[in-house]
This record gives structure tokens, C-alpha cells and sequence, in this order.
């Protein structure tokens, strides 16, 4: 990732909470951005796992990449976690992002063009696909699977949450004061899908560019989330 001074800055914000096994892979995603002026967070809740010692290699391996890590004494839960984060982010446009998920080497790129093309659009969301083992074996595309479609505005979204949240990049100027609301333990990305909505348009780029994994510590796989 080489800055330019003429692209907007956007911040990435990786959420890790015993992703030992995924990270590397999530972070080689970001480095490999077509999109050069990127601003990488780091925020782990307090793994008990490898993680951490899995990032400081990492980072010393590419000393460029990771501008910050931060590691959390106490597991903060996600909503406080990402606004830990936000709070910290600098960049024109922000993502928060999982670590044990994957971009598409030119998601960043692709949205920041959209969203700088469309000044009333307050972030933009794309379409992922779900995977186990590897993302070139898909389990099935967020809109096509139950024949979801993409929200065409707040209506659609209060009605039914289909926004495929991990891909949201956000006009930071956009997000709402509380951010991400820390009353609720889950669909916190539906609530600030919402906030985001009433805030400006929200931009739907029809591409995979996303790769959500699944898999047994994932929260849509936990029995609390359902």
C-alpha cells in the first residue's frame, strides 16, 4: 500500500478475538489493497489464543502495514470494541472489518471511487460470499442466498436486515454520535445500518467483495445470536 496525497484516507479497523488461525489471512487482504492510502487499526478483545503474538510477527515481518495495534486487557464485546476504533480512526471513510474475514484486493478502491462520485451516498455496502475452508469454494452469495435482495432505502431496511454489513465503508462525517450502539450485544450493524441510512443514501456496488467466513466461533454461529 503506497498513500498518494491525492486519495481520501480511509481507516480499517480489524476486530480480532482468537483469530490465530485466520489473521494472517485477513491482514495479507489488506496489504494487497489496489487502494493505496490506508490507515490500519488493529483492536484485539483480549484473546486467549495466539493472536496477538500471530500479529506482533506480523507486524515486524511488514513494518509498514499495521499502524496501530492495540491490545485489550479486558474483552470489551464488539460494539465497544469497533467505536474503540472509530473513536481513533482519522480517515475521510472508515471500515470495520473481522479478522477472520477476507477482502477482495480491490473492495477499497471499488468503493471509494463510488462514494466519491456520490456526495449525498453516507457509506456504500457491496455483496459477499459465505465460506468454510476457502473463499474459491463459496457456500453461497449474501444476495442471492433465500433470495435476498439489497435495501433500496430505510423503508426496505427497517422491514427486513439484509445490509451485508462486514463490507460498509462509511463516511466518517456520517456516523452517528453514540456510533455503534453499546446497549445492544448483537445486530449492532443493523442499528448503525440504519443510522447510516437516515444519515445519507446507501451505496450498493454489485460485486463480491467480500469473503465471510463461517465457521464454529463465528457469532452467527453461536446459539445467543439466534
Amino acid at each position: 500500500m503506497i498513500p498518494t496525497n491525492t486519495e481520501p484516507l480511509v481507516t480499517i479497523g480489524v476486530l480480532t478475538y482468537n483469530h490465530e488461525a485466520f489473521i494472517v489471512e485477513c491482514l495479507d487482504g489488506i496489504r494487497r489493497q489496489t487502494y493505496g492510502n490506508i490507515e490500519l487499526l488493529i483492536s484485539d478483545d483480549g484473546s486467549s489464543d495466539k493472536t496477538r503474538q500471530v500479529i506482533d510477527d506480523y507486524i515486524a515481518a511488514h513494518p509498514n502495514v499495521v499502524t496501530k495495534f492495540y491490545k485489550q486487557e479486558v474483552n470489551l464485546g464488539v460494539a465497544r470494541n469497533c467505536n474503540f476504533l472509530l473513536k481513533r480512526a482519522t480517515g475521510n471513510y472508515v471500515q470495520i472489518f473481522s479478522g477472520d474475514d477476507l477482502m477482495h484486493i480491490d473492495k477499497i478502491e471499488h468503493q471509494v471511487t463510488a462514494l466519491e462520485c456520490d456526495l449525498q451516498a453516507s457509506f456504500s455496502y457491496t455483496n459477499m460470499a459465505w465460506f468454510r475452508n476457502d473463499p474459491a469454494k463459496p457456500l453461497a452469495k449474501h444476495y442471492t442466498l433465500l433470495s435476498q435482495s439489497p435495501p433500496r432505502d430505510l423503508n426496505d431496511l427497517v422491514k427486513e436486515n439484509t445490509l451485508a454489513s462486514p463490507t460498509y465503508l462509511m463516511r466518517r462525517e456520517c456516523l452517528p454520535d453514540c456510533l455503534y450502539d453499546e446497549r445492544l450485544k448483537i445486530i449492532n450493524d443493523y442499528k448503525i445500518g440504519i443510522d447510516m441510512m437516515q444519515a445519507g443514501r446507501g451505496l450498493y456496488i454489485d460485486k463480491v467483495l467480500v469473503f465471510y467466513r463461517k465457521h464454529g466461533q463465528a457469532i452467527t454461529a453461536r446459539s445467543f445470536f439466534y
